[in-house]
């Protein structure tokens, strides 16, 4: 890129920029909700323990606790994960929680073939789903989190302030990686569950779990009009990459 079409560029990248700090400072002055804040949701209650509910990416954070609240409110789910051993550990602990509704089964998003397993596994024992959530990813670089906790460096605070790149790095196979669970990997759920969801009056769902991370703001203009057309070209991605590394 000339130093021409950089300049050019500045205004709406200056842009970006303040747009994504507003929405963060405005996400840091927003209360969190917690569970108890839908525990008054009865009325409006459409489903019941036969609604099945799979969460990828689901044995610890935010997959995790998607599972244990769905199980509060009575619903059949799904805890997913890449290990055997982890994954029926974790399912051992939310049952003896008090929730026996909380089933497992191994999956890699990575693989064509575990996920055409859990689709099998899930038609055969509840014949269907109501709720996919695809919550599996990366981060997609290399970190180390002990330099950034040493200099008080949060997640959050790289995205507004992306001079930092000491104990950050990137390359071509980490990215990769990233592209083939973040991306592939939902559109690997979709594809095989998708034939799945039970009709319902309420609406079976999806749900696509991302981060800010995952926002076009953070890549460049020329990279956001390549990123754009994924959907129709997956394969584009994997050449943007090696372009920008």
């Amino acid at each position: 890129m000339s130093l021409f079409q950089d300049s050019l560029l500045q205004p709406a990248k200056a842009k970006q920029e303040r747009s994504l700090t507003k929405l963060l400072m405005a996400m840091e002055a927003a209360p969190l909700a917690s569970a108890e804040d839908y525990n008054g949701l009865d009325e409006e209650k459409w489903w019941t323990e036969n609604t099945v509910a799979v969460v990828a990416g689901s044995s610890r954070g935010i997959g995790l606790e998607t599972v244990r609240h769905l199980a509060k409110q009575g619903l059949t789910v799904v805890l997913t994960a890449r290990n055997d051993a982890h994954g029926l550990a974790i399912t051992k602990s939310v049952v003896d929680e008090g929730y026996p509704n909380v089933h497992f089964h191994q999956l890699d998003v990575q693989s064509d073939q575990s996920v055409l397993l859990l689709a099998d596994w899930i038609q055969n024992k509840f014949g269907g789903i109501d709720i996919l959530i695809n919550n599996a990813a990366v981060i997609g670089a290399k970190i180390d989190w002990d330099l950034w906790e040493s200099r008080g460096i949060s997640r959050l605070g790289l995205l507004t302030n992306r001079s930092f790149i000491e104990g950050f790095g990137e390359d071509y196979n980490t990215a990769k990686t990233c592209l083939d669970i973040n991306y592939f990997g939902a559109k690997r759920m979709v594809k095989a569950l998708l034939p799945l969801l039970k009709p319902s009056s309420s609406g079976s769902r999806i749900v696509n779990v991302s981060s800010l991370g995952g926002l076009l703001q953070q890549c460049s203009l020329w990279g956001m009009h390549i990123l754009k057309s994924v959907s129709r070209k997956g394969s584009i991605v994997l050449e943007f990459i090696k372009y920008k590394m």
